[in-house]
């Protein structure tokens, strides 16, 4: 781990702490999930080898709009590391009856292969009309250790990205679809960034979440990706 990912690190370590902490005694609603996914896609492109990969999440929200999540997956058995692991922290508002506004900052981490950890802030927009949502939003993770080129060059590394959803009245399934673009070290494009898309489904039944989606990207191939998952 370089020293400036390790302040990183540091800092995201600390900001989750002093969240759980400033909300220890307040109004909070905690929840969890464990699930498998048939395909772990990342922006279009697969890091499980497109093979099944096992994911859960912790999470916790306050009723300041203030949430944290540690999120964490299985890998492709031929990478540098065999998990992710993900800690964000956020602040959610409702500006209108109708639109909302987050922003967050999401440190990645992958146990044995530090140098690959970073930090990224991503902010988004959210209308709500009925059964319908949009959104558009943009991620930025500024250059340090975690978004080296392959000229080992540190890189501003850029996402933006919109969906829609719509939730069919009656019944308990949302179809979705969605739209990215990356530019910098991570796109994995030869030039001008990569393009991601996905539209698919899901529907929630008591404490279990199910989802197929058709996911794909211009530097990789498309797939068919299923998932399952117990909510707590």
């Amino acid at each position: 781990m370089t020293a400036r990912t390790g302040v990183l690190a540091r800092r995201s370590t600390l900001a989750l702490a002093s969240l759980l902490a400033a909300t220890s005694a307040n109004a909070q609603d905690w929840s969890a999930e464990i699930g498998l996914v048939s395909d772990y896609r990342y922006r279009g492109l697969s890091l499980s080898d497109r093979k099944p990969a096992f994911q859960a999440s912790l999470a916790l929200e306050h009723d300041s709009g203030l949430y944290a999540e540690l999120w964490g997956s299985s890998l492709a058995k031929g990478s540098a590391s065999r998990a992710e692991v993900d800690a964000t922290v956020g602040y959610a508002i409702d500006l209108t009856e109708t639109l909302s506004a987050d922003v967050s900052a999401t440190y990645y981490a992958y146990p044995g292969a530090a140098e690959g950890n970073a930090l990224e802030i991503t902010g988004t927009i959210e209308a709500s009309r009925g059964p319908l949502t949009a959104s558009v939003g943009l991620s930025l993770a500024p250059p340090q250790g975690g978004t080296r080129d392959e000229l080992g060059a540190e890189r501003l590394n850029t996402y933006a990205f919109a969906g829609v959803q719509y939730a069919l009245q009656s019944t308990p399934l949302t179809l979705r679809a969605a739209i990215g673009h990356e530019r910098g070290p991570w796109d994995m494009a030869t030039q001008g960034g990569k393009w991601d898309w996905s539209v698919g489904a899901g529907a929630e039944l008591r404490n279990v979440r199910v989802g197929l989606d058709l996911i794909g990207s211009n530097v990789g191939n498309e797939t068919v990706a299923g998932s399952l998952a117990l909510t707590f």
